[in-house]
């Protein structure tokens, strides 16, 4: 019993030692659960700043999203309100131009219309002339002198304005002197001083005209005929500069011209005289040029940008000077500023674009930022009740952990008492023994006497 009761007075005891290791280990790992719970805690709380902090990041973001899309808004509503104010000013000028254009246009029509004027004039008074000598030299013919000097001097009278210099001074001569003077003009002096006159345009024709048209009127003023200057005016001076009028037409067909200039130019061509050639180059070269500037303007007008649109409005209001310079001329010019209006536009609208671009990239990283606010504000939330539950925790491993020490404690009272109880086990044991040994030799003893009882 003895030895039995040390036996189980060690096992306690050991028990004890595990028991306590044990307590120990569960009191360091609920000091650590402790801990732990207290740093989630403390990083709940650092999750529901974060997440606070995210939200109002997120929400900054999102604002200047916003701001940047205004921006882009108003920058596209600046951009119409400046095209709108140049297309304004565009047609605020092209009305300008307009009034203008139609003033030169006027112009040019008086001008033109004094010309023919004095072109009829010229004609009238010419053929008045022709009809006051045809009369004055039948007069003369009939022998009624009277009727042919007051006649005459109609006709005189009507030639001191001549461009002749020979043909006004004899006039003024007849003028100024006897009936005689003004028989002797209607006879003879009136027609040489034409020749004259013929001459003298020859020879100026001579000197600004081409070599063969210089020779033509070298020999012209050479020939004995009297008549042979007048004949080269009207009819040899344009036989002369055929040639050079051909290659004239050349040289106009090779500069590409509009399609009514080439019909033309074809034709006079085509029909080889000398005076198909002169009359394309003084007379339809003139006119056919005019309907090919229209065409083109036209054209312009059709296909041309703001720029070109506006000036070929207003050339087309404006003399054929002006749309002869605008064509062959102006309308490069304008088509430059076309060109740079394009680009100009072109290049503020693909900032736009790109800035638009960039706020949409904006509005998508802020809406983004948001979701991630979003989702932190939800596990921050999701943090917190962790953190409520690891203070739970905490507090249970906190009481664990002095359950643990009391339990520790415990056990080492309990070891304690085992070791005092082996060590009272022993002690009886050895009592026990000595008992055992007394107890024999009493035994041994009343045995003996107990024979010699017998005996």
């Amino acid at each position: 019993a003895a030895g039995t009761a040390q036996a189980l007075a060690n096992r306690a005891a050991a028990a004890a030692g595990v028991a306590r290791d044990a307590a120990n280990s569960a009191a360091a790992h609920a000091d650590k659960a402790a801990a732990a719970a207290e740093e989630a805690a403390a990083n709940a709380g650092k999750a529901i700043e974060y997440a606070k902090r995210s939200t109002e990041y997120a929400k900054q973001a999102v604002d200047a999203a916003n701001t940047a899309v205004d921006a882009v808004r108003e920058a596209n509503e600046v951009e119409a309100a400046a095209r709108k104010a140049e297309t304004d000013r565009i047609a605020e000028d092209t009305e300008l131009g307009v009034l203008e254009a139609r003033l030169q246009a006027q112009a040019e029509t008086e001008d033109a219309a004094r010309v023919e004027k004095q072109r009829t004039q010229v004609s009238q008074t010419s053929e008045e002339v022709k009809g006051f000598i045809s009369t004055a030299e039948a007069a003369l013919a009939a022998g009624n002198t009277a009727s042919a000097v007051t006649v005459g001097r109609k006709a005189a009278l009507r030639l001191l304005d001549s461009s002749g210099s020979w043909t006004r001074g004899a006039a003024e001569f007849a003028l100024s002197g006897s009936e005689h003077d003004v028989v002797n003009w209607i006879d003879a002096d009136r027609l040489l001083a034409q020749q004259q006159d013929d001459r003298e345009n020859v020879l100026a024709l001579a000197q600004s005209s081409t070599a063969a048209v210089a020779a033509a009127a070298e020999r012209a003023l050479a020939d004995s005929d009297p008549n042979a200057a007048t004949v080269f005016l009207e009819t040899g001076a344009i036989e002369a500069a055929a040639a050079d009028n051909r290659v004239l037409v050349f040289q106009v067909l090779s500069q590409d011209p509009g399609k009514a200039v080439r019909a033309k130019a074809q034709a006079a061509l085509n029909a080889g005289t000398a005076g198909a050639l002169h009359h394309f180059l003084t007379v339809e070269l003139s006119e056919a040029t005019k309907e090919d500037d229209r065409v083109e303007l036209f054209r312009l007008l059709d296909t041309g940008g703001p720029y070109m649109r506006s000036a070929a409005q207003i050339a087309l209001e404006g003399s054929a000077r002006m749309r002869r310079a605008f064509v062959i001329r102006d309308k490069f010019n304008i088509a430059r500023l076309d060109h740079d209006h394009a680009t100009h536009i072109s290049a503020i609208r693909a900032t736009l674009a790109h800035a638009a671009r960039v706020a949409a990239k904006a509005l998508e990283d802020a809406a983004r930022a948001s979701k991630a606010a979003a989702e932190a504000r939800q596990a921050a939330q999701e943090a917190a009740e962790w953190a409520a539950k690891a203070d739970g925790y905490a507090k249970d491993a906190l009481a664990s952990a002095a359950e643990a020490k009391a339990n520790a404690d415990a056990a080492d009272r309990s070891a304690a008492s085992a070791a005092q109880s082996a060590k009272d086990a022993s002690a009886a044991a050895t009592t026990a023994r000595g008992a055992v040994r007394t107890a024999n030799y009493s035994m041994r003893q009343a045995s003996a006497s107990a024979k010699q009882a017998v005996a």
